[in-house]
């Protein structure tokens, strides 16, 4: 690896879990040796989909999703599946994924007056059976007619 003029250099780092990766220098004749640590931080990814994007009040709607980055820990993996109500994402169930990172939760509808445009997301916790940082998916909406 060589440095720019002013001492910086660039480090692709790939893909893979959050890591703790290691600079060391020798040194030389006239530069005293270095060493550095740097934490390479990835969120965790999921996706998430519906079954329906329109429901009345009463029925109900099948969020499902995949981990997008793996391994997946023995026992699978709790995910929050959140809505955006009052002006605040709010945790409504935590399903766990099945060895392969596949996760699938039903919702029933039940209190919607009116025409609502619902907003929801998968956040993925970080533990430390699963080397990743606090992420979340892309978000979905459902709009529900009561």
């Amino acid at each position: 690896m060589t440095t720019d003029g002013r001492g910086r250099f660039a480090y692709p780092s790939g893909t893979g879990p959050s890591r703790t990766v290691r600079f060391d220098y020798a040194g030389s004749r006239l530069v005293r040796p270095a060493r550095a640590e740097v934490r390479v931080l990835v969120p965790a990814r999921s996706s998430i989909a519906v079954d329906r994007r329109f429901a009345l009040n009463g029925q109900a709607v099948r969020f499902r999703g995949r981990l997008v980055r793996g391994p997946v820990p023995d026992g699978g993996k709790l995910i929050d599946l959140q809505a955006h109500y009052r002006g605040r994402w709010r945790t409504f169930a935590t399903p766990r994924t099945d060895a392969r990172g596949r996760w699938a939760y039903d919702y029933r509808f039940g209190a919607t007056s009116g025409r609502i445009t619902y907003r929801f997301r998968a956040r993925i916790r970080r533990e430390a059976a699963y080397p990743y940082e606090l992420g979340h998916s892309r978000v979905v909406r459902v709009t529900v007619r009561g």
